[in-house]
């Protein structure tokens, strides 16, 4: 498979991933508080996975989407609460993305064995 058409389908698989999430979440009746709180931890799944893929960028651009996602939905929580977890997202995105650069440039500079 040409390397475009792979980073085409991980980036698509990473914005259905937090679709399904955010589809999850609104379909999600108001009753089950729950379900609400527990949740938008399904986000970082995508995240953590477009930062592995596209670097500290992808990872900063899924978290800030996967944000804007759970601050459309204001019923369930404090919009404090959703500011603060999306904090988190940019945070786990940003260094988790950095962590996986800097692990692909020592593969690329034989740092690391390729076994490792």
């Amino acid at each position: 498979m040409p390397e475009q058409r792979k980073t085409l389908l991980r980036r698509g698989l990473v914005a259905a991933a937090v679709a399904a999430t955010g589809a999850l979440q609104w379909a999600t009746p108001l009753d089950l508080v729950n379900w609400h709180f527990a949740l938008p931890r399904l986000y970082y799944l995508p995240i953590v996975l477009a930062a592995l893929y596209e670097g500290w960028v992808g990872g900063l651009a899924t978290a800030l989407l996967s944000g804007a996602l759970l601050m459309a939905q204001t019923q369930t929580d404090t919009v404090v609460h959703h500011t603060l977890e999306m904090v988190l997202f940019c945070a786990v995105g940003t260094i988790t993305g950095g962590l996986a650069e800097r692990l692909r440039a020592a593969y690329r500079d034989g740092a690391l064995a390729p076994g490792f």
